[in-house]
């Protein structure tokens, strides 16, 4: 009996050691057991269930379309883009360099970049911002299971470009991680910030620097450049601009599809019409608190002065630009593969403790269900905001039980 009792004492300590890559597997088969296998054969209809899976518009790439026509207007038949077109200059650029080509041949293009920039986003960057020198079985995992999903399906079906954007996103966080190319990296952040203004949260990444007062210095640029920047073609276009964003902003298109913090809370306010007088207020407290929680992470950063906080931080960035902006629509869901796939690595590489193992569950079971439509869920997740904000409230817990509990195998790091 004695031995009996002694084994299950060793079990928490057996459990711990199983390999980060299990329990990321674990997550991620219990959502494809949910979220696909359940809805599609194990239903009462008691037949195979083929869903409208992605919400298609015809045509194909109609977002990119729309953009190739607003570059067309501006430059080739100089017509004024007033009361239309809520575009930026560089957003107008970026897509006149397609005017000349057919619409299928634009698409074709938008989609190989795509694809392109969204492997890059999930194989390539996470070795550079890790320092690895191998590529980590994670990084392949969440990689290849990104590629299948719903929200980058959605993004090539619409001809969005959020992997495009992240990709100037990682480029540039990646250089002012190496100190290298300085200028570049604000350059880049830029043209992502002007491409999709939602990158503007990732500015917060530029304060971890060696001293407080370059990082506020660095900020306060950034922010009056891209400011500036919208003002490219004329004080009227602003003007346009901020208006049809401001109005965007206080009347976003409400759709299950759109999981922002005020989509959800409008969503959620038809089932519980009582809380449609408090929206506003709520939507206020989730971002105070949002950028409190930020902040608390950056002052951390100088505390200890380590670099895996900056692994925290650019997943929070990623939440952040997720659910803060008005409208942030499923076409989005493919950024989550880089900051998911790079926590796990460094809660494999470092941290061998059970509760950092059920985080990495936790966190694989939340990104797991994004993977999959609207279509194949139960009403409580059939918009993704609440599995973001859960996978947020795993990332911070496990922050803070990293920065109290486990300072010898993080915050004193030396590799």
């Amino acid at each position: 009996m004695k031995t009996d009792y002694l084994r299950w004492l060793k079990l928490p300590g057996i459990i711990a050691n199983i390999p980060v890559i299990y329990w990321a597997l674990l997550g991620i088969v219990l959502s494809y057991f949910l979220f696909f296998v359940r809805p599609v054969f194990l239903n009462e209809q008691q037949e195979m269930q083929f869903f409208p899976y992605v919400p298609v518009v015809s045509p194909i790439g109609t977002d990119s379309r729309a953009m190739v026509v607003f570059a067309k207007k501006w430059f080739i038949e100089y017509q004024s883009l007033h009361g239309v077109n809520c575009a930026t200059p560089i957003q107008i650029l970026f897509f006149a360099t397609l005017m000349y080509l057919s619409d299928s041949q634009a698409y074709y293009i938008m989609t190989v970049l795509t694809i392109l920039a969204y492997l890059f986003n999930s194989l390539i960057f996470p070795v550079l911002f890790l320092k690895t020198k191998t590529l980590p079985p994670l990084v392949v995992l969440f990689s290849v299971v990104g590629l299948f999903s719903y929200g980058l399906q959605f993004e090539i079906e619409r001809g969005q470009f959020y992997s495009i954007v992240m990709f100037f996103c990682c480029v540039a966080v990646y250089l002012y991680q190496k100190n290298k190319y300085v200028f570049l990296s604000y350059v880049l952040l830029s043209i992502a910030i002007q491409l999709k203004y939602s990158p503007a949260i990732l500015i917060t990444m530029y304060a971890l620097c060696d001293k407080k007062s370059k990082g506020i210095v660095r900020i306060i640029i950034l922010l009056l450049v891209n400011v500036m920047l919208l003002m490219v073609f004329g004080w009227s276009h602003f003007k346009l601009f901020v208006t049809i964003i401001t109005d965007r902003f206080v009347s976003p298109y409400i759709w299950i599809n759109n999981h922002s913090i005020k989509n959800y809370l409008f969503y959620f306010s038809k089932k519980h019409p009582g809380i449609v007088d408090y929206i506003g207020f709520i939507e206020l407290v989730f971002i105070i608190v949002f950028v409190l929680l930020t902040l608390l992470v950056i002052c951390s950063f100088y505390w200890v002065r380590q670099d895996w906080i900056r692994y925290y931080l650019f997943f929070i960035c990623v939440i952040g630009m997720m659910t803060i902006p008005a409208e942030s629509f499923d076409y989005n869901l493919a950024m989550l593969s880089a900051p998911v796939a790079i926590l796990l690595c460094y809660i494999e590489k470092y941290s061998s403790d059970l509760f950092h193992k059920f985080v990495a569950l936790g966190i694989s079971f939340c990104y797991g269900t994004t993977l999959f439509s609207f279509t194949n869920k139960d009403p409580i997740v059939l918009n993704n905001f609440p599995v973001i904000i859960a996978m947020f409230v795993l990332l911070y817990i496990s922050f803070v039980v990293a920065m109290i509990y486990d300072k010898r195998k993080l915050l004193y790091d030396k590799g």
